[in-house]
């Protein structure tokens, strides 16, 4: 997995001076990045790389920040931005490439009609005409 965020960049984010917190931001820029990924079932960092960056980076820093912290019910609560950015990523743009195979939906006639028979969607040529058994 390519590493769109620098651990340099995301310790200026962070405010961290010093090399002692590497390990433990390496880590989490690897896991902010696969997180969203997966949220989203995109490849997000391509045209709207500054908001994977953004949300990543708001990710990072609650993860760090609460790395004390035990919540008995994971994710319980987001923030209403991470969740609206991840949604954005998710839905918006063609340049991302999926990581999810590809939806394939069922092409209409010429007549623009399609029937379903046995469980698929078969498609209807404009001379054939639907017969409903009874």
């Amino acid at each position: 997995m390519t590493m769109h965020l620098k651990t340099e960049e995301v310790k200026d984010w962070l405010r961290i001076d010093g090399d002692d917190e590497d390990a433990i931001v390496s880590s989490l820029i690897e896991a902010a990045t696969t997180y969203l990924q997966d949220a989203t079932g995109r490849k997000v960092f391509g045209k709207q790389t500054s908001i994977a960056k953004l949300v990543c980076q708001y990710m990072i820093t609650h993860w760090y920040e609460e790395r004390d912290y035990y919540n008995p019910t994971p994710n319980a609560v987001r923030k209403p931005i991470i969740t609206a950015m991840i949604t954005q990523l998710k839905y918006g743009g063609d340049d991302n490439e999926s990581t999810q195979p590809e939806a394939r939906l069922p092409t209409l006639g010429q007549s623009g009609e399609s029937e379903q028979k046995s469980g698929t969607l078969k498609k209807r040529s404009s001379g054939q005409r639907s017969r409903r058994k009874t």
